[in-house]
């Protein structure tokens, strides 16, 4: 995908940890800290990337990357119809 000259390539790996949304049952502070390490523990948040002219990001990004690409498009051809 190309837009005004900035190449777009999608990767399903651009993911980082997000916030922690499983705890221990117990809340002594070993436990919490083991817990703290698993990734499983963790929700993956999708990640964009720009490097030079080109960007990298997670798929569900490209796909609202297009559709704001699109509307961009459609207000620009609406607005050079009415001139």
């Amino acid at each position: 995908m190309n837009f005004l000259g900035i190449k777009v390539f999608t990767s399903p790996s651009l993911v980082a940890r997000g916030e922690q949304f499983r705890f221990p049952i117990h809340r002594k502070k070993r436990a919490l800290k083991k817990w703290a390490k698993r990734d499983e523990n963790y929700r993956l948040v999708p990640q964009c990337y720009r490097v030079g002219e080109s960007v990298y990001c997670h798929p569900s990004i490209a796909g609202k990357l297009k559709l704001e690409i699109k509307a961009c498009n459609d207000a620009r051809s609406k607005l050079l119809s009415f001139a």
